[in-house]
This record gives structure tokens, sequence and C-alpha cells, in this order.
């Protein structure tokens, strides 16, 4: 198969990484609503809410590396930066344009704010929109941001430089050459936790890795540094965990606990919330960070991968912090310049008030973040999907940068994700009663069959369109034509996580149909067993599947997920017709 002939959906997630992004993105919030009022790094409440950033950054080594490092025979280079500028551009443009919005609140702690001209006013935005670092000249804040409208998109500045990267170089350089280079680099955190300043390249010894955010010799030192060992750590992981992946140990990692996430999560808040270890900014201090970064981290990103949610709740506690995650970070910033200059104007009000500012900050900073991920952030990224990464068309460097300018005026007519796409009303609908089932032998069938699927919204549950499908899935795979006992939505040409399935387990054996389906959990030990497919006319094998699983699926009245427990011959069914919304055919585990 050619190069970018075919969209390549994205794989499954790691639920419980995702999960304990939003719970670091959280505790950032909180570092920076106390850190109004603080008198010093080494007074901090929430001490070390810093080294979040660092923490995003082995788990982006490590999804990025998990998400791309088998795709580049079916991916260009420029197909992996336009599904990364789909992933992160849109809320880059958002939190530069809440910034810009809320730029002229914060006068009195930034009275710099308020003498700055339109011209270079305007000149911000628009590099802000390009994630194109301001030097001191275009500091119209004072605080020497690269970016003076939000402050932390520098963290995101060094993420688009570890994907060029990872893009360019370190996708082909072998495990041995990136152990190599982690090494190297846990020299370069070493020696500003440790206070050496090997190179003189900072004013002084600063025993922490605060900083990152200018366009200055130490900080852009700091930044990289804050990068690279993180970043090439986590994909240095994300490489090694395959060639330990075995029936028992289907991530490959050595870690695996029983509520991993909740221990995870403990861990995380413990570490960025810890005081400052020996009360001032010193190598005991150092020592403690430089730990976090090069072992605890790197831990607690295997401990994510190797454990699983085992009930609904966990699953969806994970998957709304892992959505919240990124809006939260890369928005809520701006609100803290506005509580920065309250606090500056009102020092003296009570502490009750205090107070509610900065629970009111924290709360408005989430309810903002969400709104946006679910109104801009998801269906702009839908639209994208459908109509750029989707696209066989090259669109040029210079229109994907004018694309990203533009995006923000795209969100008011995109579909929301999850929605029914106008292909997939066509085919539901012109499809009769009893669907074509798509098969391996047709090469473009073939493409559909190995698409990994997306859930439906509630409001696409609870569309018409959802029950005409489930009417004409039923009344395919019963069809004297087929005979079977199961089917899966992209067998009949919709990439939804949906599939029908008969319920031997149940009074009559009813075929019953299950939306967003998951397995949550594998129970017992691996059988052999004979099976087919719709899908592979012709053709059996013996597959290993378990006897006993949980599983989580959506409830079409409602929305609302719920769980059960599946055993015998109708597991197997429910592990076969899954493994079909994840593109894999039992063909592919035959013994």
């Amino acid at each position: 198969m050619a190069r970018e002939t075919v969209y390549l959906e994205s794989k499954p997630r790691y639920e419980i990484l995702d999960g304990l992004r939003g719970v670091a993105a959280l505790m950032v919030v909180l570092f920076h609503i106390f850190e109004t009022y603080s008198k010093g790094p080494a007074y901090q409440i929430v001490n070390h809410g810093y080294l979040a950033v660092d923490f995003f950054f082995v788990l982006s080594g490590f999804v990025i590396g998990y998400a791309y490092d088998d795709r580049w025979d079916k991916m260009t280079t420029w197909g992996f930066f336009k599904r990364r500028l789909t992933r992160l551009h849109p809320m880059v443009i958002m939190g530069t344009l809440v910034g810009a919005a809320l730029f002229f609140f914060s006068g009195t702690a930034f009275p710099q704010t308020l003498q700055t001209p339109g011209w270079k006013f305007a000149l911000c935005i628009l590099m802000g929109l390009l994630l194109i670092p301001c030097g001191n000249g275009l500091d119209i804040r004072g605080w020497g941001e690269m970016n003076s409208l939000n402050g932390p998109s520098w963290t995101l500045t060094f993420e688009y430089i570890g994907n060029i990267l990872y893009a360019f170089i370190l996708r082909h350089l072998p495990k041995v050459v990136l152990a190599i280079l982690c090494v190297v680099c846990a020299f370069f955190t070493l020696d500003l936790t440790m206070g050496w300043n090997v190179f003189g390249l900072l004013p002084k010894a600063q025993y922490n890795v605060i900083g990152g955010w200018s366009l200055a010799p130490d900080q852009i030192y700091i930044g990289f540094t804050r990068l690279l060992y993180p970043f090439l750590c986590g994909l240095l992981i994300s490489r090694i965990l395959p060639s330990h992946r075995s029936d028992s140990n289907p991530s490959g990692s050595p870690i695996h606990l029983k509520g991993g996430f909740w221990w995870c999560s403990l861990a995380i808040v413990v570490i960025l919330a810890i005081p400052c270890i020996g009360g001032k900014q010193g190598v005991a201090d150092g020592l403690y960070q430089a730990l976090s970064i090069l072992i605890l981290f790197p831990l607690i990103v295997l401990t994510g991968a190797g454990s699983k949610t085992t009930d609904a709740k966990s699953t969806a506690v994970c998957k709304w912090l892992g959505e919240i995650s990124y809006p939260i970070y890369i928005t809520h910033y701006p609100l803290m310049y506005m509580q920065m200059d309250w606090v500056a104007a009102h020092a003296d009000a009570p502490l009750w008030q205090h107070i509610v500012v900065a629970v009111g900050i924290f709360f408005l900073s989430i309810v903002l973040a969400y709104g946006l991920l679910k109104v801009y952030d998801e269906p702009v990224r839908e639209w994208l999907k459908n109509h750029w990464l989707k696209s066989r068309s090259m669109l040029s460097h210079k229109g994907a940068m004018l694309l990203a300018v533009s995006v923000v005026v795209l969100s008011t007519s995109c579909q929301r994700p999850g929605d029914w796409t106008q292909r997939e009303r066509a085919v539901i609908a012109d499809q009769p009663a009893v669907m074509r089932v798509l098969t391996v032998d047709d090469p473009e069938d073939l493409a559909v069959l190995r698409t990994i699927c997306n859930d439906l919204s509630t409001r696409s549950l609870k569309d018409p369109l959802y029950a005409e499908l489930s009417a004409k899935m039923l009344a395919t795979v019963t069809s004297p034509e087929q005979d079977g006992v199961g089917i899966a939505g992209p067998q009949v040409g919709i990439s939804r996580r949906i599939v029908a399935v008969q319920r031997f387990d149940k009074d009559g054996e009813p075929f019953e149909v299950y939306p967003n389906i998951r397995i949550t959990a594998f129970r017992g030990d691996l059988q052999p067993g004979p099976e087919g497919c719709l899908s592979v006319p012709g053709r059996r094998g013996e597959v290993l599947r378990y006897r006993d699983i949980d599983i989580c699926y959506s409830l079409p009245e409602s929305g609302r997920d719920t769980t059960e427990r599946v055993e015998g011959f109708t597991a197997v069914i429910f592990q076969h017709e899954v493994d079909h919304l994840d593109g894999v055919l039992y063909i592919d585990k035959l013994n």
C-alpha cells in the first residue's frame, strides 16, 4: 500500500495515562493559584507543581513512540506533522485568543500592558497564533515570556521541537542509542538540579529546573534540558515494552497495580505538592527534583501503562481527566493573570475574599476548558480530520500555516465529534435491510476493516439513524446468507464502536446491540477454540480466548455507561467482535 493513501485512525489509548495527565494539569492550576501569594520557590504551596511539565514530556515521548513508531511505512513526515498540528494547534490558537481577550484586565499587576501600542499587541497575537516565540522586544507584559498573552505556551514550543526531532532523527535511532542519549541528557538535568552549572550558562547555581519560557541563553538551556531527558526516556519506554508483551502481559510493562490509576494519581499529587526539601533551594531539594524526573516519573508511566481500569467509574474519571488535561493547561493562565491583578489591587481584602477568588478561578478554569473542548476543540479537530487529514491532496506548508490561523473560524460550522457524519448517514440510508458485509478479499473493504473505530455521542445514540443501523445489523447477521453469531460496525462499513452479539448465556439466546463497547477486564485462562468470520469467508481457525470478561458499553436511552460480566462462548463472541473495532481480525491471532 502506498503511503498516505488512507487515513490512519488513532490507536487505542492508555486510559490511565490520560487520567494521570489530567491529574497533573489540575495540580498545575493549583500551583499557579498559590503562586500568586508565594514569597518565593522555597515557600510555595504545591511546591513542586512546575515538575508537571517534565512529567508531561515523559508522557509525550511515550505516546509519540507508541502511536507512530510502527506507522512510518504508511505515513510521510508531512503526514505526521499534519496529525500533530491537528491534535495540538487548535487549542494553541484558542489559548492565545483567550489571553488576548483578557490582556487588559491586568493593568494593576502588570502596568506595562496598558502602555502597549496597538501594532505590537496585534503582532503578538499573530505570533501567538502561529506559536512563534517572541523576544524581549515583543514583551508586552514585562515578564520576558515567549508569549505574553499565554505564558504556558512555551512548553508547546518545546513540544513541537520534540516532535520535529522525533520525525527527522529520533525515530531512526535504535534503542541502545536512545539509552545513551538518555544518560547524556540526564547529566544536563543534574547540572541544573545539583547546581553544577558546568557550562556557565546560568547566572548562578539554581538547584532546580524552573525556567524555559524566555528567549535568553540560560532559559533556552533550561527549556531544552527539561524537554530532552523526559521525552527521550518516554520514547525509550515505548520502544522497550513491545518486546516484553505476552498474552498474560499485553502491555509489556513489568509493573501492574490493582487500582493503578488511583495509586499513580496519589504519587503525582504527593510529588508535586511536597514542600521544599530542606526549606531552601539547595542540594537536597535539587536531588529530590532529579529523583522525580529521572526515576519516579518514568516508573509512574510504566505503572500506568501496565495497569488497567477495571470498573466503569475509574474508566469514566480517566476519560474525563484525559479530555480536560490539555485544554485546561493551555487556557487557564490568562485567568491567573487576572487573579494576580485582583490580589495586587486588593492586597488588604479579608482572607475569605481571597479564598473565594482563588476557588472561583480554579472552577472557572475547569468550566472554561471543558466548554472550549466541547464547542471548539473537538469539532475543529473532527473537521480537520475529515477535510485535511483524510484528504489525498497535499496541502502546501503555506496553506497549512494559513489554515492554523483561520481554524478558529471553522468551529462555528463543524459538527460535534461522535455525531453521525454525512458519509455514514448515506451508507446507512442507502443500504437495504440486509447490508453488504465487507470482506478481506476487497482492498478497499480491508482498509475499512483495519480502521480503529470511534465512539458515538449521546446525541447520535438518540438519533433515529442509530435505531436504523441497529436493525439493519441485526437483520444482516441473522440473514440466511450470513447466519452469524455476531457482527461489528466496520463489517458493514461503519467505523463506530458498535456490535451485535447473540447472547447464548440468556434465555431465548437473543441478539442484542452494544454501542461504545469496550472490554475492561479479562479473567481466567486462555483457552483455544474454533472461529470463523463473516468478513473472512471460507476460512476457519483456532484462536486463544479468555473464558470470562467484563464489558462496558453505553445505554442508548441515557448515554450512560454500564458494565457487565460475560462468560463462556458469549464472551468469546464479544472478544471477536471488539477486536474488529480495533482493526484486528481473528486471522491475526491464529495459533
